[in-house]
């Protein structure tokens, strides 16, 4: 591994907020979970934002100017039209300069272990001689 990024929505919400919204005794969330506030995403904000603007900073972080392969871990892919967020991450990329002419992307939807599994095949893929660098993208929104 070369380099990381992250992308976190602006705003936190703290537990007594989400509890009222979700018309829960308060401490309920700290005291099962241990968390004390979240972030939360903005209309602005989707999950094709937050991976491209992550990606954008991983690839900034490793300094790296071509990417050959794109790895996206996701929860679901359950629209009606199952769609990529791999273009809008492309694009993103491009926009900045970073080579994206011979990029392919490859989606796992595997909830939270998906992130996991693509570091795996992308390990795979640069150890196979397949690519030189693979870039592996996670993002979310539960709100």
């Amino acid at each position: 591994m070369i380099g990381s990024g992250i992308y976190l929505p602006e705003r936190r919400i703290k537990n007594p907020e989400l509890e009222e919204i979700l018309g829960l005794e308060s401490g309920f969330i700290e005291s099962r979970t241990g968390i004390k506030e979240r972030r939360w995403s903005n209309q602005e904000e989707t999950v094709n934002y937050m991976a491209s603007k992550a990606a954008l900073n991983a690839a900034r972080d490793a300094k790296i100017k071509k990417v050959d392969q794109l790895i996206i871990a996701r929860d679901l892919i359950a629209t009606r039209r199952a769609y990529s967020i791999g273009l809008p991450v492309m694009q993103e990329l491009e926009k900045f300069g970073i080579d994206i002419s011979n990029c392919t992307s490859v989606d796992l939807c595997n909830y939270c272990p998906g992130f996991v599994h693509g570091v795996n095949l992308a390990q795979l893929i640069v150890r196979g001689d397949q690519a030189e660098n693979v870039l592996v993208v996670a993002s979310t929104d539960y709100t």
